[in-house]
Order: structure tokens, then C-alpha cells, then sequence
């Protein structure tokens, strides 16, 4: 998200999982798709610990077919030495026109 406009949203919390499934939908307003970021930060709430980030630019999103990623896996950054993915599906809707940016009509 811009400085200006930080949203915060959190998934439930699975206990007593190593690979956990969250199978949640969040709708983020975003000011300006071409600057701003999606940050993920993953926590284990038992032990009060970051196990990784993920800061995504939502322009390579706005740039892809269809202006989406389906199950896409995402190394996660600062994992203390561990290998950690993510698998997101995220998608992009407008809800106003975007000079030079192609819309799917609404039917």
C-alpha cells in the first residue's frame, strides 16, 4: 500500500499445522497500482516469530494477463535460513476507468 494509505488485514490463526491452508478473500483499495506494494508477513503466533516477508509490486500485476496471479508461489525473504513459500492467488478490478490500462468489460 502507498505511505499514505496502509490497510491492515489478517487471516485467521491454524494451530498445530506446519503447512497450514488459508482459503480467505480480502478486498485492499489501492490508490496507485503503478507505485504501490502488497507487504505479507508471515507470523507463528506460538512462538512470536516473523517466519518470512513478501513485498510484492502491484505493477508486475497490473502487467500480467488478466491482471492476476492463480496459486502462484512466492519465496518469502528473511526466513532466518529456512525455506518458505507462500502460494497466492491475487487479482486486480477497477472500480473506475484507468487511462491506458485494459479493463475486461462488466456484463
Amino acid at each position: 500500500m502507498s505511505r499514505r494509505q496502509e490497510e491492515r488485514v489478517e487471516t485467521r490463526c491454524v494451530r498445530h499445522d506446519r503447512n497450514p491452508v488459508y482459503e480467505e478473500g480480502f478486498t485492499l483499495l489501492v490508490s496507485n497500482p503503478e507505485l504501490d506494494d502488497l507487504n505479507l508477513k508471515v507470523y507463528d503466533e506460538r512462538y512470536r516469530a516473523t517466519l518470512g516477508l513478501l513485498r510484492l509490486n502491484l505493477a508486475n500485476l497490473v502487467n500480467r494477463g488478466g491482471m492476476e496471479y492463480l496459486n502462484q508461489p512466492f519465496k518469502l525473504k528473511n526466513t532466518n535460513g529456512c525455506e518458505s513459500s507462500v502460494i497466492l492467488s491475487l487479482q486486480f478490478s477497477f472500480t473506475t476507468k484507468v487511462p491506458g490500462i485494459a479493463t475486461r468489460s462488466q456484463d
